[in-house]
Parts: structure tokens; sequence; C-alpha cells
């Protein structure tokens, strides 16, 4: 089975690749950081790495005529590359604006459309987008981030309703996991049960038929909080 990561070259890139690797899957990853500056134990796991920023359509355009002039076709695809840039909205310059909505939420829907073709031909396919808790509620100086992974829930449960019309065992699921490391790199106390938790998942939508599920990955404490506020929220709207 070949596995596609984006942002393969981050925390939670390598520690997915890691683990698929070790089940015997052929792991593709896409990332904008240089090749020659990845360590050479993570690349001798890897079919291939290839940099390429999402947020640039074209050298989207230029992985996607590389998988298709050698043969390879990708059968689960995990969205999880993603900008987090976090400051006050009328901070942002226009090109920083685009940039995050490119690489967060267009990169995902112009690769899913990308490989989709295939995984409609092999009657199997399997998405995966990455989101975050942070798309359920905005926060200050998260306006780009949030709003981005915000529309990735949505384009998730919109595009599981056309695929499972399509009936041809093509899926799509989220993850929205809470943070689990500092922006500096540094582990917070719940990483090993966030990430243990994404590795779960993700081995269950590839294994089963489920379809437009979002899985929020926190401690029961922050679920219940979630899901309090979120509601609380929802309520106000309708009043």
């Amino acid at each position: 089975m070949n596995i596609l990561i984006t942002g393969g070259a981050g925390a939670l890139g390598k520690i997915l690749a890691s683990e698929f690797f070790h089940l015997g899957y052929n792991i593709y990853v896409i990332d904008k950081v240089p090749k020659n500056k990845i360590e050479q134990k993570y690349l001798e796991m890897l079919k291939s790495y290839h940099e390429v920023d999402l947020s640039k359509i074209e050298q989207i355009e230029e992985y996607i005529n590389y998988l298709n002039i050698n043969g390879i076709n990708i059968d689960v695809l995990i969205n999880n590359a993603a900008v987090r840039d976090f400051k006050l909205f009328f901070e942002f310059s226009e090109e920083d604006v685009f940039k995050n909505i490119k690489a967060n939420f267009e990169a995902p829907l112009f690769l899913t459309r990308k490989l989709l073709p295939k995984m409609i031909q092999n009657n199997f396919g399997r998405i995966i987008n990455i989101s975050s808790i942070s798309g359920l509620i905005g926060y200050l100086s998260g306006t780009l981030y949030c709003s981005t992974k915000s529309a990735l829930i949505t384009y998730t449960e919109a595009l599981a309703k056309d695929l499972g019309n399509l009936n041809k065992n093509i899926t799509v699921n989220a993850i929205l996991p809470d943070s689990f490391l500092t922006r500096e790199g540094k582990k917070l106390k719940n990483y090993t049960y966030i990430t243990d938790k994404i590795i779960f998942f993700i081995n269950e939508f590839v294994s089963s038929n489920s379809n437009g599920k979002v899985k929020i990955v926190s401690p029961l404490k922050n679920r219940i909080m979630i899901f309090l506020k979120v509601t609380y929220n929802n309520f106000i709207k309708i009043l």
C-alpha cells in the first residue's frame, strides 16, 4: 500500500512515516524542507522524498506528474502539512493570507482532486485530513490557522457525502489533535497520548469503511470543555 504524507519533515509527519514504514507500507513524503536538511536515516525509510511548497500549486502539479510518469498510485493520502502563523489579523500581509489559505486548505483539496481518478479506477482510496481542535473555536492571533482548519473539517464532511454517493470504496475522514508540541518543538504533557491516538485513528480509517468521521484527539477533560463551548456558541448564534 502506498501512503503519501504531506508535511512529512515535521514532527508528526516523521512519527507517522516511521509507524507506517514499520507496518510495511511504502511511504512517500513531500515537504518544503530541502532534502539535504533531512536525516539520512529517515530518508532510508521512504520510497521517495520530494521538496514541494504546498502554497505553490505549480509545485504540486509537478509532483503529481512525477507520480503519473512513474506509475505510482497513492492509496492513502494524509494531508498533514500546515502553516502555523500566529499573530493579530491586521499584522498579516496579503502574501501571508494567501500562503496560509493555499497551504492549509487549497493544497489538500487540490491533491485530493488530482489523486481521486486513480483511486476511483482502483476502487480504493483513503483520504485523511489532519485538522486541529483550533478549527472548532477561534482564538486570539489564530485567525488564519483557525479558519483554514475549520474549513478543512467542513470540507471533509461534505466530501464524505460525495464519496459515499460514488460507492467506490473511497473514504475521507478528519483528525483534530490538541496541542502536543510547543512551537520550539518541546513535548507537552499529553504528547504520547495524542500521537498514539492519531496513529490509532489513522489505522482505523485505513482498515475500515468509516467515512465522514471527525475525531477529536484530546484528553477527556479538554474534549468535554470543547464540546460545551462549541455547543454554547452555536446555541447563542441561533437565538
